[in-house]
């Protein structure tokens, strides 16, 4: 596995990426969300390559110093390789990059009822859940990880540990 900044020749196997997690984890109406998004990114953007230099994953985050905070972007695994390592390796790699933030103290996701659980295993909490948030059947679950100092090292001993 390589983990890499995001390029935009990476678009369309990102793209294909999410369309292979339609439906059950994203509505349709977000793809054009998400294009737009990789067209102009808020933020850094990654992809996690599989051994024959393949994309099969890719994420972000978005941080705001003067909130304190960061927010994970547009996660995701090709449908092929779930239950792989593929996205707790691209979680990892994120939170590694956003505890190196000091003035980040709690990161923020949303996501769905499919997807809360494998949040919920690194320590994120919900927060709130919305019922079909996202589109009908699909709940939006947000999230939020904090990272005060003493969460900070302990969080790091943790995901190096993995």
């Amino acid at each position: 596995m390589e983990f890499r900044p995001w390029t935009p020749e990476d678009a369309a196997a990102c793209l294909a990426i999410f369309r292979s997690n339609r439906p059950e984890f994203f509505a349709e109406y977000e793809e054009a969300e998400f294009h737009a998004f990789l067209e102009q990114p808020e933020g850094p953007y990654f992809v996690v390559t599989a051994a024959n230099d393949r994309v099969v994953a890719s994420g972000g985050f978005v941080v705001e110093p003067a909130a304190g905070r960061a927010s994970l972007a547009w996660g995701m695994v090709d449908r092929a390789y779930h239950r792989s390592g593929f996205g707790q390796f691209l979680l990892i790699k994120r939170l590694e990059l956003l505890l190196l933030e000091p003035r980040v103290m709690a990161i923020d996701l949303d996501t769905t009822q499919h997807s809360a659980g494998f949040f919920a295993r690194l320590g994120f909490a919900v927060r709130r859940i919305t019922p079909d948030g996202y589109a009908p059947g699909m709940d939006r679950i947000d999230m939020r990880l904090s990272v005060g100092d003493a969460d900070r090292a302990a969080l790091l001993v943790r995901l190096g540990a993995r």
